[in-house]
């Protein structure tokens, strides 16, 4: 796949997801701080919840 075919670093398109089993991807919190790009602060601002993996097909927007 080339690089048109995300959205932030996730697949914008897929033949099949199982939906007992979908893909799941880092959060964008964890990915930025994982690579220590988080700015001073913002850590702080996060919730737990920033944190939890991103399951493929079950957002609202």
């Amino acid at each position: 796949m080339n690089a048109d075919c995300y959205r932030n670093g996730m697949p914008r398109f897929m033949i099949e997801i199982e939906t007992e089993d979908p893909p799941i991807f880092e959060s964008q919190a964890t990915y930025l701080d994982r690579l220590g790009l988080l700015l001073p602060g913002e850590r702080k601002r996060l919730t737990a919840e920033d944190f939890e993996p991103d399951v493929l097909g079950s957002y609202s927007h």
